[in-house]
């Protein structure tokens, strides 16, 4: 693989070199004008500075996220009051949040901060309710067990529990975990467990509980349930994405950014022999980790059935 690269890269290479490294110089240049803000809103040390960096180059290449989107986020995370830790682990949420659900990263930013502000939600409790939510959606479309869980409530209560009947609803979860806040702190502790047991939610107690306060003083609305499932969805959906084209290329463009940026910062950015021996090396084991190569001619193929008589076009 790495001579059949290294030839087909080196026959073009004069010619594409001004253009990889005019490409590598806007990579790093959006990375280093993101790390330049995150400086002015957050007080780490150089070391702790370097260490993220590192992290968010391994993120954003496993998830197909922009490197500097991460970098982003976590400054606009920090601005709004949060640890540095915490910044870096939201920012990794938003960015999956916006990315697809095709919005820009501030929106996705002051629509996860609503939610948890809402809920009283720190930054490693959004998995546990994403987690919830789905199994309560679950639970909420049987409807032998919302049977069941209705009439244990009331009988609990001796109040009747109206759950919606049109699950067809855009609002058919809001609406039937809304009826169910609204009489849920009339049970006891234990009664509340045989309910999420009854659901087969028995493992989302504390989860459900910061739902369920949420809902019942009326702070959350319809649309903060719908920030809640779509940051589930979100990652649930990224995972099945990274399996195709599109999501191995995102995976591809943002190991390409990393790589634009360690051999920018690398003495070796003074010898153009050593940037494309570094460049061909790095491709490499770009698409042997991610098993791109057969993504790829796919993809090219689909575009250009000719692609078995010009094989030059994988280097473009």
């Amino acid at each position: 693989m790495s001579n059949y690269l290294s030839t087909i890269l080196g026959e073009n290479f004069a010619d594409k070199a001004k253009s990889t490294l005019s490409d590598m110089a806007n990579s790093v240049k959006e990375v280093d004008t993101a790390m330049g803000n995150l400086y002015q809103t957050t007080n780490e040390t150089q070391k702790t500075y370097e260490n993220f960096l590192k992290e968010a180059n391994h993120t954003a290449v496993e998830l197909g996220l922009s490197v500097s989107s991460l970098i982003e986020q976590t400054s606009a995370w920090a601005q709004m009051g949060y640890g540095f830790n915490d910044s870096a682990k939201l920012a990794e949420i938003s960015a999956l949040y916006s990315k697809l659900n095709g919005m820009n990263g501030d929106s996705a930013v002051k629509s996860i901060s609503a939610l948890m502000d809402t809920f009283h939600l720190a930054a490693d409790d959004i998995s546990g309710m994403t987690a919830a939510l789905s199994a309560f959606d679950n639970a909420a479309s049987n409807i032998s067990s919302m049977e069941q869980l209705q009439k244990y409530i009331s009988d609990m209560t001796g109040k009747k529990l109206s759950l919606p009947t049109n699950m067809d609803s855009l609002t058919y979860t809001y609406d039937t975990l809304k009826a169910i806040s609204e009489i849920w702190e009339q049970l006891s502790a234990s009664q509340q467990k045989q309910a999420l047991k009854i659901s087969g939610m028995e493992d989302y107690n504390a989860d459900m509980n910061k739902l369920m306060d949420g809902l019942a003083n009326g702070t959350a609305d319809s649309s903060m349930i719908t920030t809640l499932s779509g940051i589930g969805n979100s990652m649930q959906a990224n995972e099945a994405l990274l399996d195709t084209y599109t999501g191995k290329t995102a995976q591809f463009e943002s190991a390409y950014k990393s790589l634009a940026k360690t051999i920018t910062d690398s003495s070796v950015a003074t010898r153009f022999q050593s940037i494309q021996t570094s460049l061909i090396t790095a491709i490499d084991a770009i698409i042997n980790k991610f098993g791109l190569l057969p993504v790829l001619f796919t993809g090219i193929a689909v575009k250009n059935p000719n692609v078995g008589h010009n094989k030059t076009l994988l280097c473009y």
